[in-house]
């Protein structure tokens, strides 16, 4: 993304799911944050990174090859 960037606090919300909420948000890019961790480990997981003049979003998890 080579937009504005996102500050501190909008980042770290969006790995957090306000399920609780009567207005959830942001809830799919933490359920999948949460899939991810879970089945592979905190090793793996959405990172999101923000430095103007953009954001860039990185998906870690365990790649298996058939061979």
């Amino acid at each position: 993304d080579n937009g504005l960037g996102l500050d501190d606090e909008s980042l770290k919300q969006l790995l957090i799911a306000d399920t609780e909420s009567d207005q959830p948000h942001h809830v799919g890019v933490a359920n999948v944050h949460k899939r991810i961790t879970t089945v592979f480990g905190e090793d793996y997981g959405i990172t999101i990174e923000s430095n103007p003049p953009g954001t860039t979003v990185t998906i870690r998890y365990p790649v298996t090859r058939k061979e």
